[in-house]
């Protein structure tokens, strides 16, 4: 099993993560856990492939 990122996956995570900094003014710190945690859990699909949305 692997996890495809697209290139759409990648845009919209930096707008989410833009919106943080920018508009809700969290602090760089926390984006790049909030960042890590989220590209952590998508990994986590590798061993645990169930979890995740199919696409037919």
């Amino acid at each position: 099993m692997r996890v495809v990122y697209t290139e759409q996956s990648f845009e919209s995570l930096e707008e989410s993560i833009q919106f943080l900094l920018k508009v809700q003014k969290v602090p760089l710190e926390k984006v790049v856990k909030i960042r890590n945690q989220l590209l952590d859990r998508a990994d986590g699909l590798i061993t645990n492939p169930h979890i995740g949305q199919y696409e037919e």
